[in-house]
């Protein structure tokens, strides 16, 4: 790529502005950050019951009353856009997880990532390397949608 953009200042700019960690490990494929957000949502609901825990009865009881306890299957908001303007004021970490879930299941992760990111406490240890891998995803995502837009633009030229 850096070759080919060597004479486009600005495809290195969309270039330079992709992580390194990207460039140099990759990036997770959009069902990977799926399939790990269910595993990441379960221990984080064990941990949402006792959020503070840090001994191993609370954690063991935390454990046993995530599988008996039901969530709630409605989310506060239906639509990213409820969520951006009304935000996440109030809403703990049980709800942030429901409603992340909701995001996931219709294939939002940048709104799922959006209420994953208000998480804190035990839940938000749990769940920071797959914020870190969608945030990474999302960034490289967004970087090679502008180069393809630019690239289309400039065969559109080419084409006229």
């Amino acid at each position: 790529c850096q070759k080919a953009a060597e004479d486009s200042k600005f495809i290195n700019t969309i270039l330079s502005s992709v992580p390194s960690k990207a460039r140099d490990c990759g990036v997770l494929f959009s069902s990977s950050l799926e399939r790990r957000f269910d595993h990441v949502y379960d221990e984080c609901k064990k941990a949402a019951i006792f959020p503070q825990s840090s001994n191993i009865v609370t954690s063991t009881l935390s454990n046993i009353l995530s599988k008996l306890s039901i969530y709630s299957v409605k989310p506060v908001y239906k639509t990213e856009y409820e969520l951006e303007h009304c935000g996440t004021d109030g809403m703990d970490a049980k709800e942030l997880l429901i409603q992340a879930q909701y995001f996931m299941k219709r294939q939002n992760l940048p709104a799922a990532l959006k209420c994953m990111v208000q998480l804190d406490g035990v839940p938000r240890c749990l769940s920071q390397n797959w914020i870190e891998e969608a945030r990474l995803y999302l960034e490289v995502k967004q970087a090679s949608e502008v180069l393809y837009a630019y690239a289309m633009s400039k065969c559109s030229n080419l084409v006229l």
